[in-house]
């Protein structure tokens, strides 16, 4: 990935989590993006953007449809994504540290 995309991957990265991981460990620039470089591999990670709030159900359906659940982690100072989780039927199921751990099943239903 060239340098540009990294630096806006990191933007994006302190954008969306910069004040849960403040709220939690402290804002240090330096280690945020010595830990960016070190977890966020583009082998690994997707970025996926969409016009519009219809992508978390098709990632529901596609999970579904593949008969797999669809899992993820929250950081529990960040209420409002968990919330938001929760009622799209994700159900918690553990903690890992400061992570909420949230599952949706293939055969739950909404």
């Amino acid at each position: 990935m060239t340098g540009r995309g990294q630096r806006f991957l990191f933007r994006v990265h302190q954008a969306a989590l910069g004040e849960h991981v403040a709220a939690i460990w402290g804002w240090d620039d330096e280690n945020q993006r010595r830990y960016h470089d070190r977890a966020f591999s583009p082998r690994m990670w997707q970025m996926i953007t969409v016009d519009g709030a219809g992508l978390l159900r098709w990632l529901i359906d596609v999970a579904a449809e593949r008969k797999q659940p669809l899992v993820l982690e929250v950081l529990e100072v960040n209420p409002r994504a968990h919330a938001f989780y929760l009622r799209h039927g994700f159900r918690e199921t553990g903690r890992r540290g400061r992570k909420i751990l949230l599952a949706r099943h293939p055969d739950q239903e909404d």
